[in-house]
């Protein structure tokens, strides 16, 4: 993969169907997140759009212009304490894993935070998406938590795991 094959981009309104379908696949087909009904497109509209400019979705396309993933640079906690802080979410279309484009998508999101004043991001992992969390420790992440048997899905109690990486900013 060359990155100059590949563009991020901001999310647009005319995106969102694509990426609630990305969305829905995960939801229908694995532990990548705890929803188990298919969200609508009103859903995945106020889950996607901010009115922080701070936070953002942004899709990552081909020279095709073909929406091959999204990813979402969001707020971590909605307390004024935490805005220094911010979470971070990383979904690819299940043909389009293992290319590259989450590390890229990673980059992309550590330059928008730190150009908000972002001092430390988040992801959290379910303990079986072994992929991103071998994505997460790549680019430079160190699990800072792992929380037992919150979860439950497809009949089965399900571990998170919680990366967090300091970011360069003029806070540090």
């Amino acid at each position: 993969m060359k990155d100059m094959d590949y563009k991020i981009l901001k999310a647009k309104k005319g995106d969102l169907k694509d990426i609630l379908n990305i969305y829905n696949y995960y939801i229908e087909n694995s532990t990548a997140t705890y929803y188990t009904h298919r969200l609508s497109l009103k859903e995945m509209e106020e889950k996607v759009f901010f009115k922080n400019k701070k936070y953002g979705t942004f899709v990552i396309v081909n020279k095709g212009n073909d929406l091959l993933g999204y990813c979402i640079l969001g707020q971590y906690n909605k307390k004024e304490g935490y805005d220094n802080t911010a979470e971070i979410s990383i979904y690819i279309k299940p043909n389009f894993t293992q290319k590259g484009l989450g590390g890229m998508a990673m980059d992309f999101l550590e330059k928008q935070a730190e150009k908000h004043g972002v001092h430390v991001l988040i992801g959290a992992v379910t303990q079986k998406n072994i992929a991103s969390q071998k994505l997460f420790q790549k680019c430079g992440y160190k699990q800072c938590a792992h929380f037992q048997e919150i979860g439950f899905k497809f009949g089965e109690i399900l571990d998170d795991v919680y990366f967090q990486k300091i970011l360069k900013t003029s806070t540090n």
